[in-house]
Formats: structure tokens, C-alpha cells, sequence
């Protein structure tokens, strides 16, 4: 396991873990007409998360990802849009669907010049 910038405790396997099964619970609820919408509002978020056995930016799991791959697999949908809206780039979240046709990942970020985390991009 490579971790690059990712402070972890005890806890952090069962945060990480409780935020992806919210991010379930609520694509769930929302599926089944139990909810009308649903918005996840997670720690830790999980959009830098994108190699396998590299812990970046405070992630662990990559919720956006595990839910589009979710609603795909549980309701067979086609297409999934991915709006990440922080002031990071979720780059994690792209790496793991840049080939993926079927998943559109749009990035609202701060850009500053290539000088804001994650840097260069």
C-alpha cells in the first residue's frame, strides 16, 4: 500500500466504509421510490481515490465511483453522469473512468494555474 498524502487511524477503514454504504443506501432509496432525491454529503469523500493499494488526498474509497458502478449493476443503468463540484479535481474519479463511455465525469474545480492540489492538472 502507497500512501502519498493520507493520514489514517483505526477508524478510517470503518469511515471510509460507512460513507461508501451512504452514498448505496441513498442510490437505493431514491431507486426504489422510497425517496424522491437524494444528495450524499460524505467524509471522507473519496474523489481522489482512483489507483488500487494508493491512498491520495484523504481517500480511501472512491464513493462516486462505487455508487455509478452500483446503479449500473443493481438497476442496470446505461449511462451515469458524475458532476464532482469541490475545489479539488477529483482526479481520482477520472482516472478510473476516463476509457469508460458509459460514465460521464464532469469536474467543477479550482484551477489556479496548475498550482492548486492536485497539482499539474
Amino acid at each position: 500500500m502507497t500512501v502519498i498524502d493520507t493520514y489514517l487511524c483505526q477508524h478510517s477503514n470503518k469511515a471510509a466504509r460507512i460513507a461508501a454504504g451512504g452514498v448505496i443506501l441513498g442510490i437505493d432509496k431514491v431507486m426504489t421510490g422510497e425517496w424522491k432525491n437524494g444528495f450524499a454529503v460524505i467524509r471522507p469523500p473519496g474523489h481522489h481515490a482512483g489507483v488500487r493499494n494508493i491512498l491520495n488526498g484523504f481517500c480511501l474509497l472512491n464513493n462516486a465511483a462505487i455508487g455509478a458502478r452500483h446503479i449500473q449493476k443493481k438497476y442496470g443503468a446505461k449511462k451515469v453522469a458524475i458532476l464532482d463540484w469541490d475545489v479539488h479535481r477529483g482526479d481520482g474519479t477520472h482516472t478510473i473512468f476516463e476509457s469508460d463511455r458509459d460514465v460521464l465525469f464532469i469536474s467543477v474545480h479550482r484551477y489556479d494555474h496548475g498550482i492548486y492540489y492536485p497539482s499539474g492538472e
